[in-house]
């Protein structure tokens, strides 16, 4: 089963996706020691935080949109704002539930 695929019941802890992020961040930044808590600007450039927001999309087929990053700066908030987008995708119809063809 997918990360994407997983029933509302069983998304993932926070400490569970915490400790993925920092990790596609140790691996898709190259860095050598653990994000620092607070604001993520003052610890990655743009650069870094664009490349992360695309490792954290792909790795759980989510997408995140403009309104949502401008409000996340810190980790903790990047934690929450995954798990709200996969669990918008748990309870989500999908197209044989509505209708709908693909």
């Amino acid at each position: 089963m997918t990360p994407a695929a997983t029933p509302a019941a069983a998304l993932p802890s926070v400490d569970a996706v915490r400790a993925r992020i920092l990790e596609l961040a140790r691996t898709q930044l190259h860095l050598t020691k653990e994000l620092p808590p607070g604001e993520l600007a003052e610890s990655l450039d743009s650069v870094q935080r664009l490349t992360l927001v695309v490792a954290i999309e792909d790795e759980w087929e989510i997408c995140f949109e403009p309104e949502d990053e401008a409000g996340v700066t810190t980790l903790d908030e990047v934690v929450g704002l995954v798990r709200a987008k996969l669990r918008e995708q748990a309870e989500a119809p999908s197209p044989a539930q509505d209708g709908s063809q693909p």
